[in-house]
C-alpha cells in the first residue's frame, strides 16, 4: 500500500511538496524529512515529535504525539488515540500544513516482496552487560518491539525486583526497522532510554552492534548484537506477544502461561518472534481509562481539555472557511458572479461582527498584543491590572502566568543547570508574582502547593473555577521548588554519583525519592506544559530525571546496604572491638562511595572502652557516665542505653560518684575520698570502698614521690608510680609528673617493652597449659587449674594495659607481632568473660559463675 499526501492550495504554504509514504511508519516533526528542508516559519509551528502515520494490518492510521499546535483530520482533532485514514481525508498539521490523503493499493506483482539473497530478517541479540545479572538474554526476531513494564519479558521480575521493574514505563520505548536498519525511539518514558550512556531525546536513533542499551536505569542494561537471518533458532522457546487492539487477547493473558513454562525450564534466553502492534505502541488506552475512572477533579480536568479542543477546532473551521472564501474568487468565470454575491454578503456579516467584537474586547486585545510581542513584564502588569478590576477571565490568568514563566525561568534554569546557587532569588520573584496573582483573583491560599494539575481552559472562567486555576499555578511553582531542592542536594554531594554520608544523606535521599515517586505522572505533565512556554526547560527536565534515577539507584543499593550494616552491627553488641571494626572495613571496601564511617570506628572503640571499664572491677565505673555522652552515632547511643546503662548507679549514689570523680580530677584527695564514703547503698558500697582504697594508695604514693626527689631511687619510684596510673581517670597526677616522664623517655620505652614481654610470656604459659575450656566454666566449684589460668590471663592483660599507657604517652606504635599478641589476649579475655556472664544469667550455679567471673576481672 502507498499513501500520498498532496498539499491543499491555497491553504498550505507554496513550498510544500507531495509526500509519498511506503514505509510502515512515517514521522512528522520539525527535524524529520521533508519538513526539515522547509523554511523556519514552517519548522517553528511543528513540534519535534509532532505526529506519526503508520500501517497496521493493511490499514493506515495517524496519531498526534502530544504536539503543541495539534493535528486535525477532516476538521476533527486527533489526540491520544490512533485515527484510521481513508482515501480523500484532509490532514492539517499545526493549523498550517494541510494535505489531501490518497491511498493506492499496490499491484499484485509489486505487492509480492522479493528479498535479495543477501537481505535476511534482522535478529537483535540483547545480553545483560553484567554477567552476574539474574535477568535473561533476549533475542528479538520480529519488529517493531515495544519495551513495557507490563510485558512478560520484564514483568516476570516484579516479585524479586519490584523497584527496578517500576523504573520502566508502561510504554517505555520501541525498536523498529527503517531503511534496512534498526532504530530505537523513547516514548517519553519517566526514567529514560539510554544508548551508550546517552539519553534519547525526541528523535529515534540507529542501533549498531556493540551498543550498550539500557532502560530506566542500570538494572535492565544490555549489550546488543545485530545479525541477519538464520535457520537454527529454537522456535519452541518462543514467547508469543499480542497487541492491545480490541477483540484480541491482552499481553498479560497471552504471555503468562508461556512465561511460567519458560521459568520452570530455567531458560536463559527469551525468543520474541511476534511483532508488537503499532496500535499498542501508539495507543494511550490506559491513560484514557485512568481519566474516566478518576474523581470529580479529574472529570473537570477532562471537561477543560475538551473545551480547549473545541475552541481549537472552531478556530480551525473558521480559518478553513475564510481560506475557501479566498479560493472562491479564484474560480472560473462561469461561477464567479454568483460566488462574488455570496462572498460579499458573508464578508459584510463578518465585518459587522468583527467591529463589534473589536470595541467590546479592546482592553483584553491590548493584553493579547503585549503578550504576543514577548513583552513579558508588560503582559504580566496588564493582566494583573485587568484581573484586579474584577474581570473573571481564566485565559488572562493563563497569559499572566505564562509570561511570568517566560520572564523568570530562563535565568533560573541557567543558574540551576550550571550550579551557581543563585536560583533562589529568582524563585522568590516568581513566588511574589504568585501572591500578586492570588490577590488579583481575590483567592486565599488553597494550601495545596505541590503538584496539583488542573489544565487551563482558554474560555472565560466562572468565579468558582478560579481557585483551581490558582492550584495549577501553586502546583507548578511547588514543582520548581522541588527541583531546586533536588539540584541543591546533588550539587552538595558532588554530582549524581557523589559520596553518600552515612547518618546524614539517607533521610534526604529517601524523602526526595519518595516525593518524586508519589507525583511522577503529575510532575511529567506539568514539565511538558512548561516546555511549551520555555523550551530551554527541556534540558533541565532531562537532568532532573537523570538525578532522580541516580538517587533511586542509591536508595535501592547503597541505602539498603547501610540499613543491613546497622542491623548487623547492632546484633554484635557482645562481640569485641576488632570484630566490629572488621564489619566497618567490609562496608567501606564494598561500597567506597559511603563516607563518614570514622564516626562508627570511634564509637566502637568508645563502646569497648566502656565495657572494659565496667568489667574492670576496680571502680572504673566512675568514668563511664562521662564517656557515655561522647557517642557520635544513634546506633551506639542506643546500644549503650540497652546493654550498659542498667549497670550504672542511679539517684544519690550516681551523684556521689560523679561529685567524687570531679574532685579526683582536681587532685582533691581528701574531698573525693570523703564523698565516696557517703555511699552506703549495699549494691555499690563495695565498689565505693575499692575506689577509696585505690585513691588513698595513689595519694600516699604521690606524697612519698614528692619527698624522695633527691634520693637515688627516685627515677624508679617515678616510673613505678606512672605505670600504676590510669591516663584518663588519674589525669591530675599524670599532668603533674608528665614533664619529668618525658625526660626519661628511653627508660620508659624499655619499661613498656619489658611489660609486653611479661604479658607475652604469661600468654604463652596460658596457651601451653591449655586455655580455659567450657567444662571448666561448668564446674560446680573453682578448681586450682582455673584459678591459675585466670591469673595468667588477667595478669597478661594488666601488663598490656600498663605498656599501652606508656606507649600512648610516648606516641609510639606497637610492632605487628606485638599487635597480634595483644589482640589475641584481649579477644580471649573478652570471650571468657562473656561466656561466664551468659552462664551466670542462665545456670543454677550462678554464684559459682559470678565468683569465676570475679577472678577474670581481678
Amino acid at each position: 500500500m502507498k499513501i500520498i499526501l498532496t498539499p491543499v492550495t491555497p491553504v498550505s504554504p507554496k513550498e510544500l511538496e507531495k509526500i509519498t509514504i511506503t514505509s510502515e511508519q512515517f514521522p512528522v516533526g520539525r527535524q524529520e524529512m521533508p519538513f526539515s528542508n522547509y523554511s523556519e516559519a514552517i519548522q517553528k509551528v511543528l513540534s519535534r515529535r509532532h505526529a506519526r502515520i503508520f500501517m497496521q494490518d493493511g490499514l493506515p492510521y495517524i496519531i498526534d504525539m502530544g504536539s503543541s499546535n495539534g493535528t486535525v483530520v477532516n476538521h476533527m482533532e486527533v489526540r491520544d488515540r490512533p485515527h484510521a485514514l481513508k482515501h480523500g481525508d484532509q490532514i492539517c498539521f499545526a493549523n498550517k500544513l494541510t494535505y489531501t490523503v490518497e491511498i493506492e493499493a499496490e499491484s499484485e506483482s509489486s505487492s509480492q516482496k522479493v528479498t535479495p539473497q543477501n537481505t535476511k530478517p534482522f535478529y537483535l541479540y540483547m545480553t545483560p552487560e553484567d554477567g552476574q545479572s539474574p535477568i535473561d538474554s533476549i533475542v528479538i526476531m520480529s519488529f517493531p518491539f515495544m519495551v513495557s513494564r507490563t510485558d512478560d519479558v520484564f514483568s516476570r521480575y516484579q516479585d524479586d525486583f519490584p523497584e527496578e521493574v517500576n523504573f520502566l514505563s508502561r510504554r517505555h520505548a520501541y525498536i523498529f526497522e527503517k531503511n534496512a536498519s534498526l532504530y530505537i525511539e523513547d516514548l517519553k518514558s519517566a526514567n529514560g532510554t539510554f544508548v551508550n550512556g546517552e539519553m534519547l531525546k525526541d528523535e529515534a536513533i540507529q542501533l549498531k552492534s556493540g551498543d550498550i542499551l539500557s532502560f530506566g536505569g542500570y538494572y535492565f542494561r544490555y549489550h546488543i548484537r545485530i545479525e541477519g537471518g538464520g535457520d537454527n533458532l529454537e522456535t519452541d522457546e518462543t514467547i508469543i506477544q499480542q497487541g492491545c487492539q480490541q477483540n484480541k487477547p491482552s499481553l498479560e493473558t497471552t504471555s503468562a502461561a508461556v512465561m511460567v513454562e519458560s521459568v520452570e525450564n530455567e531458560n536463559k534466553t527469551l525468543f520474541i518472534s511476534s511483532a508488537t502492534s503499532f496500535l499498542d505502541i501508539f495507543c494511550f488506552q490506559e491513560e484514557a481509562a485512568k481519566e474516566k475512572t478518576g474523581d470529580d477533579d479529574n472529570g473537570n480536568e477532562q471537561k477543560n481539555i475538551d473545551n480547549k479542543a473545541s475552541e481549537r477546532l472552531l478556530f480551525h473551521k473558521q480559518r478553513i472557511f475564510l481560506q475557501n472564501l479566498v479560493g472562491a474568487f479564484q474560480e472560473g468565470e462561469t461561477t464567479r458572479g454568483f460566488n462574488l454575491k455570496i462572498a460579499g454578503l458573508l464578508v459584510l456579516v463578518v465585518i459587522t461582527v468583527g467591529v463589534g467584537w473589536y470595541f467590546l474586547n479592546a482592553e483584553k486585545r491590548s493584553i493579547t498584543i503585549a503578550c504576543d510581542s514577548e513583552d513579558h513584564a508588560g503582559c504580566m502588569e496588564a493582566s494583573l491590572a485587568y484581573l484586579s478590576a474584577g474581570n473573571i477571565d481564566g485565559e488572562v490568568a493563563q497569559f499572566a502566568f505564562n509570561a511570568a514563566l517566560k520572564r523568570y525561568l530562563p535565568d533560573w534554569i541557567d543558574k540551576v543547570v550550571n550550579r551557581e546557587g543563585e536560583g533562589s532569588s529568582i524563585m522568590n520573584e516568581l513566588a511574589a508574582f504568585q501572591n500578586d496573582l492570588r490577590n488579583a483573583l481575590s483567592i486565599e491560599s488553597s494550601g495545596k502547593s505541590e503538584n496539583i494539575l488542573v489544565v487551563y481552559s482558554q474560555m472565560p472562567m466562572s468565579k468558582g473555577d478560579l481557585p483551581k486555576e490558582m492550584e495549577y499555578v501553586d502546583g507548578t511553582i511547588g514543582l520548581l521548588k522541588n527541583i531546586e531542592v533536588l539540584e541543591s542536594f546533588v550539587t552538595q554531594r558532588g554530582g549524581g554519583d557523589g559520596k553518600i554520608k552515612i547518618d546524614k544523606d539517607e533521610k534526604e535521599i529517601t524523602d526526595i525519592v519518595d516525593k518524586w515517586q508519589a507525583n511522577t505522572d503529575t510532575d511529567r505533565r506539568i514539565m511538558l506544559d512548561i516546555i511549551k512556554q520555555v523550551p530551554e526547560f527541556d534540558e533541565l527536565r532531562m537532568l532532573v530525571f537523570s538525578h532522580i534515577r541516580d538517587l533511586r539507584n542509591d536508595k535501592s543499593l547503597y541505602l539498603s546496604a547501610i540499613r543491613s550494616f546497622k542491623e548487623h552491627l547492632g546484633s554484635m553488641s557482645g562481640s569485641n572491638e576488632n570484630q566490629m571494626l572488621s564489619e566497618v572495613d567490609k562496608l567501606q571496601q564494598k561500597y567506597p562511595r559511603i563516607i563518614g564511617l570514622d564516626t562508627y570506628r570511634d564509637d566502637i572503640k568508645l563502646y569497648q572502652k566502656i565495657k572494659d571499664l565496667e568489667q574492670g572491677g576496680s571502680g572504673k565505673v566512675l568514668n563511664v557516665q562521662e564517656l557515655a555522652g561522647q557517642f557520635k552515632t544513634a546506633l551506639f547511643s542506643n546500644l549503650y542505653a540497652q546493654n550498659l546503662r542498667a549497670k550504672l548507679p542511679e539517684g544519690d549514689v550516681a551523684n556521689h560518684f560523679s561529685q567524687a570523680l570531679a574532685q579526683w580530677y582536681d587532685g582533691s584527695c581528701d574531698e573525693s575520698i570523703g564523698t565516696l564514703g557517703k555511699i552506703q547503698d549495699l549494691q555499690w558500697v563495695e565498689l565505693a570502698q575499692a575506689k577509696i582504697n585505690r585513691q588513698k594508695t595513689i595519694c600516699q604514693q604521690f606524697e612519698k614521690l614528692n619527698k624522695s626527689r633527691r634520693e637515688k631511687n627516685y627515677e624508679n619510684t617515678l616510673l613505678q608510680f606512672y605505670t600504676a596510673l590510669e591516663k584518663e581517670e588519674d589525669r591530675y597526677f599524670v599532668s603533674q609528673i608528665e614533664p619529668e616522664i618525658l625526660t626519661y623517655k628511653s627508660k620508659l620505652q624499655g619499661k613498656a617493652e619489658m611489660l609486653l614481654k611479661k604479658a607475652i610470656s604469661d600468654w604463652e604459659n596460658y596457651t601451653r597449659q591449655g586455655k580455659i575450656e567450657k567444662l571448666q566454666l561448668l564446674e560446680s566449684d573453682i578448681s586450682t587449674q582455673f584459678t591459675e589460668q585466670s591469673k595468667l590471663l588477667v595478669q597478661a592483660n594488666q601488663y598490656i594495659d600498663q605498656a599501652k599507657t606508656i606507649y600512648q604517652m610516648l606516641a609510639l606504635e606497637l610492632t605487628p607481632l606485638q599487635k597480634e599478641k595483644v589482640t589475641a589476649i584481649a579477644d580471649e579475655l573478652a570471650y571468657q568473660r562473656n561466656a561466664l556472664e551468659d552462664l551466670a544469667k542462665t545456670s543454677d550455679s550462678s554464684q559459682v559463675a559470678e565468683a569465676k567471673l570475679k577472678l577474670l576481672r581481678k
